[in-house]
């Protein structure tokens, strides 16, 4: 597809997309019938209504940074300080993504049944085709793409005002949700 291969401006346009799919507006009566409650849209327009995003936008949004992972230099995506030793963060956003795609995977835990063929004197290999029954992703993106807020996650709503704390040092609150190395956390260049 054209996602794949080496990484250009076209393919980097392409992955980025996804990422308006993390906030959408959704109205009041809708967000009610949510199983966990959401904030405020911190967008002018939509104040009054909510802020989501659809699952599958947040599993292409873990592809995506496992795909800059493959490319640090491009995409300044590197694990690494410049001493050699494990930038914790950044390896546990790596990690947490692992695990989300995992999940999903297990999740919809698609049945579709994967063939093989026999390369001449050599070996078995998996059939790259696959029939798959899935959904309309265009209509989906469609549909979210339309309820798209210009938003941060450093934007909030306050007494029905967006207050966007971008450039502010984050509070104490921030502070105590940190997930924070272990105390035995050592690892290097040469642990990887």
């Amino acid at each position: 597809s054209e996602y794949q291969g080496w990484p250009d401006a076209h393919k980097d346009r392409l992955w980025d997309k996804y990422e308006d799919g993390n906030y959408l507006w959704i109205d009041a009566s809708t967000a009610s019938q949510l199983p966990f409650p959401t904030e405020h849209a911190p967008d002018d327009a939509h104040t009054a209504d909510y802020v989501v995003g659809l699952s599958v936008f947040h599993v292409l949004h873990c592809l995506a940074v496992l795909r800059r992972s493959v490319y640090p230099r491009r995409y300044n995506a590197s694990l690494l300080h410049a001493d050699g030793s494990v930038d914790y963060h950044r390896w546990h956003h790596v990690d947490h993504c692992l695990e989300t795609v995992r999940r999903d995977v297990l999740c919809h835990a698609d049945t579709a049944a994967t063939t093989w063929e026999w390369v001449e004197a050599s070996q078995m290999t998996i059939r790259p085709e696959t029939k798959h029954v899935c959904r309309d992703f265009d209509k989906i993106s469609a549909w979210a793409y339309e309820r798209h807020v210009a938003a941060n996650q450093r934007m909030h709503v306050e007494a029905g005002r967006v207050v966007d704390y971008t450039g502010q040092p984050p509070s104490e609150a921030w502070d105590r949700i940190q997930v924070e190395p272990p105390a035995d956390w050592a690892y290097t260049v040469d642990d990887l």
